[in-house]
């Protein structure tokens, strides 16, 4: 069996996340901590979107495709909604290692599934407006990376960082 549904989604989420690490890459010699304020409005440090996108990864592919979930301890204080946080007890460097377990675990993860998988319930009932799959959430899953990584572009800029 092929799985091509599967594998294309699989490819994709590797595709876009490539994209995501290329804009993390090139901002290796800036202050990952620093955030910038645009009219008033704080935006989130290159620090806490690397632990968003993580805990993303963690609550969109693992939990959500029945996966068995990371357990880093930092993961939750960058879940949506929360206040945009430094933890001077976890290095740039850490979080970066942490996101990157969690992404490998989160792709052998997804090799263990079958297009069959894809049409059954996720676990956690995100349907958007639609049937709460497993295809559905690892959908969702890439165009929220996708969005962070519009960030990610705006961070090289504000940082002074030739992207393209």
């Amino acid at each position: 069996m092929t799985n091509s549904r599967l594998q294309t989604l699989i490819e994709t989420i590797e595709f876009t996340q490539k994209l995501a690490s290329y804009y993390i890459s090139l901002m290796k010699e800036v202050d990952p901590t620093k955030t910038f304020s645009i009219e008033g409005k704080e935006l989130n440090s290159l620090y806490w979107l690397v632990g968003h996108l993580a805990w993303a990864e963690d609550l969109l592919i693992l939990k959500g495709t029945h996966g068995i979930a990371s357990a880093n301890p930092w993961l939750q204080r960058f879940q949506f909604g929360e206040a945009h946080h430094i933890d001077e007890a976890l290095s740039f460097q850490e979080l970066k290692l942490g996101a990157q377990e969690i992404h490998l675990a989160a792709m052998a993860h997804l090799q263990t599934l079958t297009d069959a998988d894809l049409d059954k319930p996720n676990a956690q009932n995100f349907g958007f407006g639609q049937e709460p799959t497993n295809q559905l959430i690892l959908m969702h899953f890439i165009r929220h990376l996708g969005t962070h990584i519009g960030h990610l572009s705006w961070l090289c800029k504000l940082h002074g960082v030739k992207s393209v």
